[in-house]
C-alpha cells in the first residue's frame, strides 16, 4: 500500500469532499436530509453525539444547518456534509483504500 500523503489532503482541503478509508464503509451509501435524533462519532471524538448538539457546539450557523445534510452508510452517518466526517472513517495508517467522495451540485 502507497502512504497516506496528510500533507497533500489538507492542503486540497474543499468543505464537498472528504478523503475516507473505503475498507470502514459499508455498501449502500446514502444521502439524504438530516432527521431528529440522527447521531455519529464526529472526527476526534470517542463518542456518539446527535448531530443537532453537535452543530451547536460546533458553532454552526442557522444557514448553514438548514443545508446540512447526511451520508451514511449501511450501518451508520459517516459524514455530516460538509461539516465533519465520523471518526469511524479518518484515513490512518492502516487504511489501504482511500475513497475521495466528492460532492456536487447539480
Amino acid at each position: 500500500a502507497t502512504p497516506v500523503d496528510k500533507a497533500a489532503i489538507a492542503a486540497n482541503r474543499n468543505p464537498f469532499v472528504e478523503h475516507l478509508d473505503f475498507d470502514r464503509i459499508r455498501l449502500p451509501v446514502v444521502a439524504r436530509a438530516r432527521r431528529d435524533g440522527d447521531r455519529f462519532i464526529p472526527l476526534g471524538q470517542r463518542s456518539e453525539k446527535k448531530l443537532g448538539k453537535f452543530l451547536t457546539a460546533a458553532r454552526v450557523p442557522g444557514t448553514m444547518r438548514i443545508r446540512t445534510f447526511v451520508i451514511e452508510d449501511a450501518e451508520r452517518i459517516f459524514w455530516a456534509c460538509p461539516i465533519r466526517i465520523s471518526e469511524h472513517v479518518k484515513v490512518t495508517e492502516k487504511t489501504s483504500i482511500i475513497l475521495d467522495l466528492r460532492i456536487m451540485e447539480v
